[in-house]
C-alpha cells in the first residue's frame, strides 16, 4: 500500500513502521489512562509491559500485511509538534460495497486533556471520507470512556445502538455512533488536512482513483 500520511495544523497521523511501532509501544507502556478502569473492550492495556512489548509491534505489522480488500485497518501514529503522541486507526470491511468505515485512537497520558483527540478524530474522518470516499463513519466507546464519548458528542455523531460486554469480570455497555457523509462536508470538514499516499490505496481496495 505504501506509506500513507494525513497531515492537519495541530496533528500528523502516517503509517507505521518498525521503529515508530517500537516507540509506540514504550509509549503505551508508560499509560494511556488511569489503571483502576479499562477504556477498551479487549482489555490489552492489562497485559505487563514485558508482554504489551513483545505483543505490540508484531500486531502492527501484521496488521499492515495481513490487510486485504474485503477486511482491513489501517493503523498510524499520531505526531504533535514532533513528538510521538498516540494512536489511530480506519478500518472497514468490503469498503467498496458498504461505503462505512470505522475510527478508533488512544493517546499518551501526557498529551491528553489539550483537545488533541479532537483533531486526530478529524484526521480520521478526513482519511476515510476524503481520501476513500466513504459515505459513513462509525465508533464505538464504553460507556465509562468520558474523552472519547465528549469528541464523538462534540463532532455531533448520531447514536446507533448499543451493546453489552464483559470487562475484567463485570458488566459494561458499549455506545456505537455514526456519521453520514453529508454531515461531515457541512459541519465537520475544515480545509486543512493534507492526504498523501491515497492513490494507491483505493487502488488496492478497488476504489475509483478520485473519491
Amino acid at each position: 500500500m505504501g506509506s500513507i500520511v494525513v497531515i492537519g495544523e495541530q496533528v500528523r497521523l502516517r503509517t507505521i513502521d518498525t521503529v515508530t511501532g517500537e516507540a509506540l509501544t514504550e509509549l503505551a507502556v508508560r499509560g494511556i489512562y488511569d489503571p483502576s478502569w479499562q477504556p477498551f473492550g479487549v482489555p490489552w492495556t492489562d497485559d505487563a509491559p514485558d508482554e504489551m512489548r513483545r505483543a505490540l509491534p508484531t500486531f502492527y505489522a501484521s496488521t499492515i500485511h495481513s490487510a486485504v480488500p474485503e477486511r482491513w485497518e489501517l493503523p498510524m501514529a499520531v505526531e504533535h509538534e514532533g513528538d510521538l503522541i498516540g494512536f489511530a486507526k480506519i478500518q472497514a470491511s468490503d469498503i467498496s460495497a458498504s461505503g462505512r468505515f470505522s475510527t478508533g485512537s488512544w493517546l499518551g497520558l501526557a498529551f491528553q486533556g489539550r483537545g488533541l483527540g479532537t483533531q486526530v478524530r478529524r484526521a480520521c474522518l478526513a482519511a476515510g471520507f476524503k481520501g476513500l470516499g466513504a459515505q459513513s463513519a462509525h465508533t464505538q466507546a464504553n460507556a465509562n470512556n468520558a474523552a472519547s464519548l465528549g469528541v464523538t458528542r462534540k463532532l455531533e455523531y448520531l447514536a446507533s445502538g448499543h451493546f453489552e460486554l464483559e470487562i475484567r469480570g463485570e458488566p459494561m455497555t458499549k455506545l456505537e455512533f455514526t456519521m453520514q457523509r453529508e454531515h461531515w462536508r457541512e459541519e465537520v470538514w475544515r480545509e486543512d488536512f493534507t492526504l498523501l499516499g491515497f492513490e494507491p490505496f483505493r487502488t488496492f481496495l478497488g476504489l475509483s482513483v478520485e473519491p
